[in-house]
């Protein structure tokens, strides 16, 4: 598909998800007519995989992987100001899945300081 096309189904796709108030990558798939794997490869810039020697950068088209990535952000976007609590579980997976998020804890430890008669008393 040339990338004027894709451009032009994005932004129906994007225009269609705003009057619906509704927004998916599954969707953005579907309405470019491809799977998910081919949305990926749009999104890096690639109108198809490379064949054998032929390198990423030749085939790289900085227009398509801009409309993915801007369809992408739409999404996300939808997804961080619509979340409820009946699809909070879902609205995770997706952002971990698609968006790169992960859960993250950050812990302060104290250091621990003891002097060789505490360690001898401790052993025993």
């Amino acid at each position: 598909m040339e990338t004027a096309e894709v451009v032009r189904k994005i932004d129906e796709y994007l225009g269609k998800a705003e009057e619906e108030n509704k927004y998916s990558i599954a969707g953005l798939a579907l309405a470019l007519d491809t799977d998910l794997d081919t949305l990926k490869l749009y999104e890096r810039g690639l109108p198809r995989e490379p064949e054998e020697g032929e390198a990423e950068a030749d085939l790289y088209d900085g227009a398509l992987s801009w409309a993915v990535k801007k369809a992408r952000m739409a999404v996300l976007k939808w997804l961080t100001e619509n979340s409820g609590s009946s699809r909070q579980s879902k609205d995770i997976f997706l952002m971990k899945n698609w968006f790169g998020y992960t859960d993250k804890q950050e812990k302060e430890t104290a250091p621990v300081q003891l002097d060789l008669g505490e360690i001898e008393e401790l052993g025993r």
